[in-house]
């Protein structure tokens, strides 16, 4: 029990009944008042505490209760999907919300446990207990995405492919690692000759002809595109995501280079895909977008 007694005489008021000291006291010893009786959401109540005599104070009545917390709070932060859904449906209430801010760059799902009870005669809630699912990228599409784009030496792709090789499943990893192995560019040049009779002038033309082999026997077709199949995020099943293939002779080298194609079509698509399974898994809405106020990210 907080002894606001103390506190009054520390600042030298006036113990008389009747004078500011008392209200002070009374006060002072509301605001240390933890009340106890709940409403079933959270919301307090008065209870839990009495008037006594001896200068009007208030005596609590708590220690007549179990020691528990008044009601839930807290955030919890989930990396896998699974455990984002289990959590949230041993927690949910019919008012609970989830909140999905969701792009090609960042993926965060908030779930609002104890949110306000819907319509305009609805409880206001507490908005203190969530979970927080951030959805992680899977190592195997950090590494691929690392190689996006870029065009990188016969030797560094077919060590890339051979680490890889599972991931690919059209053409099959084999026949693109093989590729990237015996690959052979061959550059002829022709020389034409163009002579124009209104003026005299011979014009010379170059062109260049690249033949490309593959296989060790020279007979492997090299294809324009190929599939791979890879986890967007930690807990999702793989997806097939369709790129292209691209080579490229400098001096006496070969240089490949792999692109991913319509990368934020694909994350967007596996995005929705994630709010539909929540929806439906925990069925509770979800909305597009962020919890403002006091938001936990």
């Amino acid at each position: 029990m907080h002894n606001a007694r103390v506190e009054a005489d520390a600042l030298g008021l006036d113990d008389t009944p009747g004078t500011a000291a008392v209200c002070l006291r009374a006060g002072m010893a509301l605001m240390h008042v933890v009340p106890q009786d709940m409403d079933g959401r959270g919301r307090a109540t008065l209870g839990g505490c009495m008037a006594v005599p001896d200068g009007v104070h208030l005596e609590k009545t708590a220690e007549l209760y179990p020691a528990i917390p008044s009601r839930k709070t807290g955030t919890v932060e989930l990396t896998e999907k699974g455990s984002f859904v289990e959590y949230v449906n041993e927690h949910r209430l019919p008012e609970s919300r989830i909140f999905a801010e969701a792009t090609t760059e960042r993926a965060v799902y908030t779930a609002i446990l104890d949110y306000h009870e819907v319509g305009l005669q609805g409880e206001a809630g507490w908005c203190e207990h969530r979970a927080v699912l951030a959805l992680q990228r899977s190592p195997e599409w950090m590494r691929w995405a690392k190689l996006d784009g870029k065009y990188v030496e016969q030797v560094e792709l077919a060590e890339f492919l051979e680490e890889h090789e599972i991931d690919i499943v059209d053409p099959p990893g084999a026949k693109i690692l093989e590729i990237a192995r015996t690959l052979k560019l061959t550059i002829n040049t022709n020389l034409k000759s163009a002579h124009d009779l209104t003026n005299g002038n011979t014009v010379l033309q170059y062109e260049d002809h690249t033949t490309a082999l593959a296989g060790e026997a020279g007979n492997v077709t090299i294809p324009e595109r190929i599939t791979i199949q890879l986890r967007p995020f930690v807990g999702h099943e793989p997806q097939e995501i369709e790129c292209l293939l691209r080579y490229r002779r400098r001096e006496s080298k070969v240089f490949f280079m792999i692109r991913m194609l319509r990368v934020e079509e694909f994350i967007e698509n596996v995005l929705k895909a994630t709010s539909a399974h929540l929806r439906e898994v925990t069925e509770l809405p979800v909305f597009a977008g962020n919890y403002v106020n006091g938001a936990p990210y």
